[in-house]
């Protein structure tokens, strides 16, 4: 599903994106992110003249117009993937053992991980609120060579789950005794 996004912008020649196309009115361009990294397709026609559509981690295009009732994109840029900063080394097959996504249930989710010990550091982000009636602090607990436990707590109880709290939330975990290892 695309996310349609307006963005005000002013008419200088290289940064209107309707200035390429010879236009270099002021513009109130639209972007629409596709996060299903679908590309925009002939029937993508109810847009205004430069929308930008941009497909998550591939490309950017541009809106040109309508011709013969298709619409026509141009391609502006393919999005390179990122290089990692560092090589990911893992002790077992499954790449989720260090980096994942998961949804809180009640302000609290357990997921299974047999290569986590107590030294290993994970860092938690909220990436979705959904439909939580409130959201509170996370934290995060571990089981050794079993699993480990996001939860989200109440800011003014320390302690006491925060039981509206259905968000999305991003892990990554960085283990601790890899790290010494290799700085030998």
């Amino acid at each position: 599903m695309a996310q349609a996004q307006n963005v005000s912008s002013n008419a200088v020649s290289g940064l209107n994106p309707l200035s390429y196309l010879g236009s270099n009115q002021p513009a109130n361009v639209l972007i629409v992110i596709s996060r299903n990294n679908r590309f925009p397709f002939k029937n993508d026609k109810n847009y205004k003249l430069g929308t930008l559509w941009v497909v998550d981690k591939a490309a950017l295009f541009s809106f040109l117009g309508i011709v013969n009732n298709e619409a026509r994109w141009i391609l502006l840029a393919v999005i390179p993937e990122p290089q990692p900063l560092l090589k990911q080394e893992t002790i077992s097959s499954s790449p989720t053992d260090f980096v994942g996504q998961a949804t809180l249930k009640k302000g609290i989710i357990r997921i299974p991980n047999s290569n986590i010990v107590s030294t290993d550091r994970i860092f938690v982000t909220r990436s979705a609120i959904n439909e939580s009636t409130a959201v509170g602090e996370l934290v995060t607990s571990v089981i050794e060579n079993t699993n480990f436990t996001i939860k989200s707590v109440k800011t003014k109880s320390p302690g006491k789950i925060e039981t509206g709290d259905n968000s999305t939330v991003d892990y990554i975990i960085m283990n601790q005794s890899i790290t010494k290892k290799r700085g030998k």
